[in-house]
């Protein structure tokens, strides 16, 4: 099945650019499947995923938000991967422990491996600019906490320990999230502010394999649309997919 797609989507891909990846009226959307992150606390827990924004409906990726840098934390319709891996902050931990930064604390850390960096590095972090960044640069600030909600989504904040934006701060209980309408990640929403609409914070991860067949299948049913338009027929084999 998987190999049946990624070749239809191979054999779409010159056209489907120019299609646009709205609801179908005749296919049905494909469906996500979504998993549990391995969240255990110790160097056992993490991996890659693909990172679902629910209200959106789009996934983590790297873009221009408030700035033009090309390395901040957006959504779009195609994602890219984040790893997940445990451990400290590489930066603020090695700070004297006179340093006001200074963080031995263990957390999550999140990385986005194919973005785009001036560093070489790919955690997440928030600079001075209060937004979310995919380029670590020796800031510090690059450990996040994972929480599992209710409803199976999961939340997702600044860790606690963090000395600037923590449980010890005034950003204390802010999770990011993204404004009603916008795309662009908040790191530390607080409501009520100005500019902070409605915000959504639920997010969903997607193991690499069901996010390459769900986009295959987007970019199919982009296809199948333009082949009713066009009255072809033959056509039984691509809808059975």
């Amino acid at each position: 099945m998987r190999n049946k797609l990624l070749v239809a989507m191979a054999l779409c891909s010159a056209t489907s650019s120019t299609l646009p990846l709205w609801a179908s009226e005749n296919w049905p959307d494909p469906a996500l499947t979504f998993v549990d992150p391995a969240l255990t606390p110790d160097e056992n827990g993490g991996g890659v995923y693909y990172v679902y924004h629910v209200a959106t409906r789009k996934f983590m990726c790297d873009g221009n938000w408030k700035n033009n840098w090309g390395t901040e934390l957006i959504v779009a319709e195609e994602g890219k991967k984040v790893t997940l891996s445990y451990g400290q902050d590489y930066e603020l931990s090695r700070r004297p422990v006179t340093d006001g930064s200074y963080n031995d604390a263990y957390g999550w850390r999140m990385s986005m491996m194919e973005g785009k960096t001036n560093s070489k590095l790919h955690e997440f972090y928030i600079p001075s600019e209060l937004v979310l960044c995919v380029d670590h640069d020796k800031q510090g600030h690059i450990l996040w906490k994972i929480v599992k909600q209710d409803n199976g989504a999961y939340r997702i904040k600044i860790a606690d320990e963090d000395p600037l934006y923590g449980e010890s701060s005034q950003y204390a209980g802010c999770y990011i999230g993204i404004n009603e309408g916008d795309f662009g990640v908040n790191p530390l929403v607080i409501e009520g502010t100005e500019g902070v609409v409605n915000p959504q914070y639920d997010w969903k991860f997607v193991e690499p394999t069901a996010y390459d067949i769900y986009q295959a299948k987007k970019k199919l049913q982009a296809q199948l649309d333009a082949a009713d338009a066009a009255n072809f027929q033959d056509i039984t084999d691509y809808a059975n997919l």
